[in-house]
């Protein structure tokens, strides 16, 4: 996602990508949420660079810190959430350096992990979550093996297990998560899906998996 609405529900941040000059360039853009209305109101000061390319945005679970893929310079960007004004800061340590082509990040929803899909090197670069600082460190054994041209990542509600749709091998990576956020493939993974498999999610219950086809124009539903 390039747009993420944070857990509190008070504020939206936005990944932007602009040309400048003919040199392209990220930011990251901040807004208040109106309780009533739902509209959003600019946060002074909150228009900040971020990287090259931005692909996607992630929140952690405690909703402190916020993480961007960068795929042109093969990084994740953290920052911190300020909790009353919702301006980013850039935490330490930050940019992360990830795989090759990094596209979707996602954090656990249930642990203090972050994940990421590279596709340049096809694989997933796994990260344990520093919960003061918001600084991250590679987990062990990381990255680790996906398919060819792995697009898109994400984690069940309860944090057990992470899905990677690859896109040019038609099939979806599985893998349980261990407590130290290493990556183990279930039985039967890579399970086959489509023909050039996308976007990928999981429902609230954790009992069902859909994947989008851009080759195809459907959807794969899976229990």
């Amino acid at each position: 996602d390039l747009i993420v609405v944070h857990n509190s529900g008070k504020f939206v941040f936005i990944a932007n990508n602009a040309f400048t000059n003919g040199v392209i360039g990220g930011a990251l853009s901040s807004y208040a949420i109106d309780a009533n209305s739902g509209a959003l109101t600019p946060i002074a000061g909150s228009s900040i660079p971020a990287g090259q390319v931005l692909f996607s945005l992630t929140q952690d679970r405690s909703g402190k810190f916020l993480y961007a893929a960068d795929i042109q310079a093969g990084q994740v960007l953290g920052y911190s959430v300020d909790p009353s004004s919702g301006l980013l800061a850039t935490v330490p340590g930050s940019p992360f350096s990830a795989g090759t082509s990094p596209a979707v990040v996602i954090a656990d929803p249930a642990g203090d992990f972050v994940f990421v899909a590279n596709e340049g090197d096809n694989d997933v670069s796994a990260f344990a979550i520093n919960t003061s600082t918001g600084a991250l460190s590679p987990v062990q054994g990381s990255p680790f093996s996906a398919g060819n041209v792995p697009l898109s990542v994400t984690v069940d509600p309860a944090g057990k297990f992470l899905y990677v749709t690859n896109a040019q091998s038609a099939d979806v990576s599985t893998y349980s998560i261990d407590a130290n956020g290493g990556l183990t493939p279930v039985p039967g993974s890579p399970f086959t899906a489509g023909v050039s498999p996308a976007a990928i999610t999981v429902d609230p219950s954790g009992t069902f998996v859909y994947v989008t086809d851009y080759a195809l124009n459907n959807i794969s539903a899976f229990s």
